[in-house]
């Protein structure tokens, strides 16, 4: 009996020992099991739906697509405005809402911006004020039968500012026959400089309960604050030719014809280009290095600072600078090359650059939404530019006008080559960026679609320097 418990006893050890070193190996392979969610995506980051319309649903892809968790739970900003269930999002009330799915494993999020309407986006009579009006603009609207005194509220006729989105205290007064509609401004008038935008909602309505055919919104812009006509001279910019270049500056917007008629150097030409409303520069011909040349300033102009002109050979060459005939930088991008959903004609932007770096042998170009909706939406993206090419005329992209060597890329629709600014409707105003690189090499391999991102990691290897211009639209 003690010899067979002697075995028994030796068994037992043996198979304690043995699971025991089985137990680590165990538990490693099952952590190595275990995929971790890196991020999260949409199949769409806008959506624009009716009240009383289809609901939409959302998909969410979890990545890497083998990862252990695909859960993932859904919300929205608004549930007064739109719901949304297991990706299902269901209209409710007009406005705006931000639907964001988050991953149960890590917190991963991405978003889709949703605008709910009375009506479709393209019943929408929409567009922007030309000229610059003053603090206490009164708006006079003209109806083509009697207007319904009640029907006129805060919720039909309104102004919102375009940069928090705020409504500001207009009065709006109805004439004896109801036809005419002044919207007075407000007591201490708009803000100088400040963009806003004027709503008239096709909730106002005839004295025979008929709605308007469609809602009026108008963007404007007030008047800066006025200032005296300092001119300041800001330095030198020098040019690879025997040419002095100086930039002049105003306090307030001046005409190019002002600032040439009150701005002289005698016995010199002078050539003058105008970049923007208080900006100038006067390029004096023939000038030798070392010179200096004293521009008069006549009658209604004084200098600020700097008034003799010394020309200078600088180490760099010219700022590497985008331009376009078509806007300035931040300033609005006309509704033309806008996308058709947006009431353009989706032509391509026209794009003029110079000063670029030395050993520049190609460009590349991108432009991209910066609004949080946006998520860096591509809307055009160019590669192996010839490095002799300065611009990129207007409608060019999907041309012949567009160089042979150059590839053009398919944007975030899905479309090759250019595609305009179309933002969703009541998402305010949206910057969009266009980036042109000069690169070290002929060409670069992309092709297909690309983000923002894999294109500004393609160039960033290769880049020399790198000139933007930014717009803005809205609608």
């Amino acid at each position: 009996m003690k010899k067979t418990g002697r075995h028994l006893f030796l068994l037992l050890t043996v198979l304690i020992l043995g699971f025991t070193g089985l137990n680590p190996a165990i538990a490693e392979v099952t952590e190595q099991e275990i995929v971790a969610v890196e991020s999260v995506t949409l199949d769409t980051t806008e959506l624009a739906l009716t009240v009383g319309g289809n609901s939409e649903t959302l998909i969410a892809a979890v990545l890497p697509v083998d990862a252990t968790n695909q859960s993932v739970e859904w919300s929205s900003s608004a549930p007064e405005v739109a719901t949304v269930e297991n990706g299902v999002v269901t209209p409710v009330a007009e406005g705006n809402a931000v639907i964001t799915v988050t991953t149960v494993d890590g917190g991963k999020t991405a978003t889709c911006s949703v605008t709910i309407s009375e009506n479709q986006q393209n019943d929408e009579r929409w567009g922007e004020w030309k000229e610059l009006v003053p603090l206490d603009k009164v708006w006079t609207i003209k109806f083509n039968s009697p207007v319904l005194p009640d029907s006129v509220n805060d919720r039909s006729v309104y102004v919102q500012s375009n940069k928090n989105g705020k409504s500001v205290d207009i009065t709006p007064v109805l004439s004896e026959d109801n036809k005419t509609l002044t919207i007075n401004p407000p007591a201490e008038g708009y803000l100088p400089g400040q963009r806003y935008i004027l709503f008239i909602k096709n909730k106002v309505k005839s004295s025979s309960e008929r709605l308007l055919t469609k809602p009026i919104k108008i963007m404007f812009s007030v008047k800066p604050e006025e200032t005296s006509n300092t001119v300041v001279i800001n330095g030198i910019t020098e040019d690879p030719v025997v040419i002095g270049k100086v930039v002049v500056t105003t306090e307030s917007n001046t005409t190019l014809e002002t600032v040439q008629a009150e701005i002289t150097l005698a016995n010199k030409e002078l050539v003058w280009e105008q970049t923007d409303p208080r900006t100038f520069t006067v390029t004096v011909t023939g000038a030798a290095a070392g010179e200096k040349y004293a521009l008069t300033v006549n009658t209604g102009f004084t200098i600020a600072s700097g008034v003799d002109v010394e020309v200078e050979w600088a180490n760099e060459n010219l700022p590497f600078t985008l331009t376009s005939i078509a806007y300035t930088t931040n300033q609005s991008i006309p509704v033309k090359y806008a996308n058709d959903g947006a009431g353009g004609q989706n032509i391509s932007i026209p794009l003029a650059w110079s000063g670029l770096p030395a050993d520049t042998k190609s460009l590349a170009l991108i432009m991209y939404d910066l609004h949080p909706v946006a998520n860096n939406w591509v809307h055009w993206a160019v590669v192996n530019i010839p490095a002799t090419v300065t611009e990129l005329p207007e409608g060019s992209s999907g041309t012949a006008q567009m160089p042979t060597s150059c590839v053009e890329l398919n944007n975030s629709f899905g479309t090759c080559g250019y595609g305009g600014p179309e933002p969703p409707a009541g998402s305010g105003e949206h910057q969009y960026k266009i980036a042109l690189y000069a690169l070290n090499v002929e060409s670069i391999d992309l092709s297909g679609q690309v983000t923002q991102t894999q294109f500004e990691t393609a160039v960033s290897g290769n880049r020399l320097g790198s000139a933007e211009l930014s717009g803005v639209f809205f609608q």
